[in-house]
């Protein structure tokens, strides 16, 4: 859930810059996209 609506927050404001000058909406979903890939790569699993 939590986790949802950070992608919803972060598509909502992907025009605003995000982390200061460094990452902007498509260069932050891209970094959770490779976080996604990582986590299915070794199996890691979030439980509430």
């Amino acid at each position: 859930m939590l986790v949802a609506l950070y992608i919803h927050a972060v598509l909502f404001y992907c025009s605003y810059i995000v982390f200061g000058q460094l990452m902007t909406g498509p260069q932050l979903l891209a970094h959770l996209a490779q976080i996604h890939v990582w986590f299915k790569e070794y199996g890691v699993n979030i439980k509430e």
